[in-house]
């Protein structure tokens, strides 16, 4: 006879649960199940199931309960990781409160942690959006030289934002000239009156 499968961990089975909550809305019971999770010995709380909690409060704009909730999760001997500070400052970015998506960067650099696409895009598309041209840059620096994966959406938010003259010159400043997704957003440049994209005009 085959052997009987392994059940989950009640942990992981807990996780599954809250995920649905929150995909068919129901982010109060996706809260309520989070409390008597931390009250549990099996099945207690861990770092994914803040995550998914902190991350939804945050998409939905509820940043004082966000801001509750990490407090709680820190009281629990846990630390964010990246994508944990990544759901916090997608919502803050999506919202243009830049200066508190800002300080959350801030944190997860201070705690040796690496930002990834994840950390980047949401950031550099509020900027973008609020016509933040220096924090862009900036970012776009942190980006570049930094060991995360540079991908087409981040590069090409970049360049929306600090236009085709500043992108190309930062990614010579910062070697990344021939990197794929920095040439990509540097010939996929909306053409001008006259035929010309940016790029040709340039040469």
């Amino acid at each position: 006879p085959y052997p009987s499968p392994t059940p989950p961990h009640p942990g992981v089975a807990r996780n599954a649960l809250l995920e649905a909550h929150i995909n068919a809305g129901q982010l109060e019971q996706a809260i309520a199940l989070l409390r008597k999770m931390e009250r549990e010995t099996h099945g207690k709380a861990d770092l994914v199931s803040y995550t998914l909690v902190l991350s939804a409060l945050s998409r939905g704009g509820d940043f004082t309960r966000a801001d509750e909730w990490l407090g709680r999760m820190r009281e629990a001997g846990l630390s964010p990781d990246t994508p944990c500070y990544n759901g916090l400052i997608r919502g803050y970015a999506e919202y243009g409160r830049l200066d508190e998506a800002q300080r959350l960067f801030s944190q997860l650099t201070r705690e040796n942690l690496q930002p990834d696409q994840w950390t980047f895009g949401p950031m550099l598309e509020a900027s973008r959006r609020a016509g933040e041209v220096r924090r862009a840059r900036r970012l776009g620096k942190l980006m570049l030289l930094g060991r995360a994966f540079i991908s087409p959406f981040c590069t090409i938010s970049l360049r929306r934002t600090i236009g085709f003259a500043q992108m190309r010159g930062l990614a010579r400043e910062c070697q990344k000239l021939d990197h794929p997704a920095v040439r990509q957003a540097l010939k996929n440049v909306p053409r001008r009156a006259g035929g010309r994209s940016a790029s040709q005009q340039s040469q």
